[in-house]
C-alpha cells in the first residue's frame, strides 16, 4: 500500500512537459523583464553621463572663449606698451641730441670767452 501511495504521490508531483515548458517560459519572461529593467537603468545612467558631458563641454568652450578674450587683451596691452616704449626711446634720443647741442653751444661759449680773455690779456 505504501508503494501505491508513493507512486500516486510521485505522479501528482511529476510535472508534465507542458507545465515544465510553461514554468521555463515564465522564468525566461522574468529574466527578460529584469534585463529590460537593467537596460532602462543603464540607459538613464548613460543619458545622465551624456548630459554631464555636454555641460562640461559647454563649460570648456566658455573657458576657451574667456581665455582667447584674455589673450587678446594681453596682446593689446603688449602692443600699447611697445608703442609707449618706442615713444620713450624717441624722447630719450631727442634729449641726447639736445644735450649734445647744449654741450656744443657751451663749448663754443667757453672757447669764445677763453679767446676773449686771452686777447684782453695781450692788450
Amino acid at each position: 500500500m505504501d508503494i501505491l501511495v508513493t507512486n500516486q504521490y510521485a505522479r501528482e508531483k511529476t510535472l508534465t512537459t507542458d507545465e515544465i515548458n510553461h514554468k521555463q517560459e515564465l522564468i525566461t519572461q522574468t529574466e527578460k523583464i529584469q534585463l529590460q529593467g537593467q537596460l532602462k537603468h543603464r540607459k538613464v545612467m548613460i543619458d545622465d553621463q551624456n548630459e554631464r558631458l555636454i555641460m562640461n563641454q559647454q563649460r570648456l568652450f566658455d573657458q576657451e572663449t574667456q581665455l582667447r578674450t584674455y589673450q587678446e587683451k594681453v596682446l593689446d596691452q603688449e602692443e600699447k606698451l611697445n608703442i609707449q616704449k618706442h615713444k620713450l626711446l624717441d624722447q630719450g634720443r631727442q634729449l641726447i641730441i639736445q644735450e649734445q647741442r647744449t654741450n656744443l653751444s657751451t663749448r663754443k661759449i667757453i672757447d669764445a670767452t677763453t679767446t676773449n680773455i686771452k686777447s684782453r690779456s695781450k692788450n
